[in-house]
């Protein structure tokens, strides 16, 4: 399984060293890691993104699906589809073209990695609240589909280690809410989601108070983001393959469950945060 990438965007598109370990990490690592499985007769899941989907407008007919024609607009979603198509490249020159499987996910986040985006919304959220702020300024231009590392290890499990699902190309995301179906979820709607766990949770009695004034349903201010790094609108509709433990995930469901299986832990990231916004009192 190759989870390896080079992930900042930003570095991709403006910095020269950027670009190559770009290049070299998502293209030509995954094109290695194919030849040596094809050739020793292995079979390979590799991990892509939605970054390499960018759609103007939102509905369902017109959510990215995996058999949809990509087009990255970006330096590293470019890459990351070159990847998936020298993934593909090597396992048909070895005659195994079956052997492989590419599971696209999108604005993946967990615990092991503290600059995930529930992280930074928790840590934001503290230090608002120690700096007497009523709100958070939170991109609204971006729509997607927020997966959790653990959705995305049990959907290779229950489709790849426990039995190998036949196809090439997944998305690896859980469903959309109902009432969201047509235009995805924005990343200050997934803030709004992680926060509102926090209500009443707080071991501080003024990090309780302030974030529970932040994480009311109003609390963000939409803001847009001007770089074009990103797909405006990337959210994909999940695979018909999505089986066992993933079947029928809802992706705000889900974040409102990994923050609470992980609320102690949070909380002492963000009190940490609060405290050091507040001069270490």
């Amino acid at each position: 399984m190759n989870c390896a990438a080079m992930t900042d965007t930003k570095a991709a598109e403006e910095t020269q060293e950027g670009r190559k370990l770009s290049y070299s990490l998502n293209a030509l690592f995954p094109m290695f890691a194919a030849e040596s499985c094809a050739k020793h007769g292995l079979r390979l899941v590799h991990v892509s993104t939605d970054y390499v989907f960018d759609q103007d407008h939102a509905a369902d007919q017109n959510m990215p699906r995996d058999y949809s024609v990509p087009n990255p607009r970006s330096i590293y979603g470019t890459h990351k589809l070159l990847g998936e198509q020298f993934v593909a490249n090597a396992f048909a020159a070895a005659g195994r073209p079956d052997w492989y499987a590419v599971c696209r996910t999108s604005w993946l986040y967990g615990m092991h990695r503290s600059k995930s985006f529930v992280h930074k919304i928790v840590a934001a959220a503290a230090k608002a609240a120690a700096e007497g702020k009523d709100h958070l300024d939170v991109t609204a231009n971006e729509r997607s589909v927020p997966t959790s590392t653990d959705f995305l290890c049990s959907f290779i499990i229950d489709g790849f280690v426990n039995e190998w699902r036949k196809g090439r190309i997944f998305h690896a995301v859980p469903c959309l809410p109902l009432e969201k179906k047509q235009c995805g979820v924005s990343r200050a709607e997934w803030a709004g989601a992680v926060l509102r766990q926090f209500r009443g949770c707080g071991r501080d009695a003024d990090f309780r108070e302030a974030v529970a004034r932040i994480s009311s349903d109003g609390f963000v201010r939409p803001v847009e983001r001007p770089k074009s790094f990103y797909p405006v609108f990337s959210a994909m509709k999940p695979s018909a393959a999505v089986v066992g433990s993933t079947a029928g995930c809802d992706c705000l469901d889900e974040v409102g469950r990994f923050v609470r299986a992980n609320r102690a832990e949070l909380l002492d990231f963000a009190e940490k945060a609060f405290t050091e916004a507040r001069g270490g009192q």
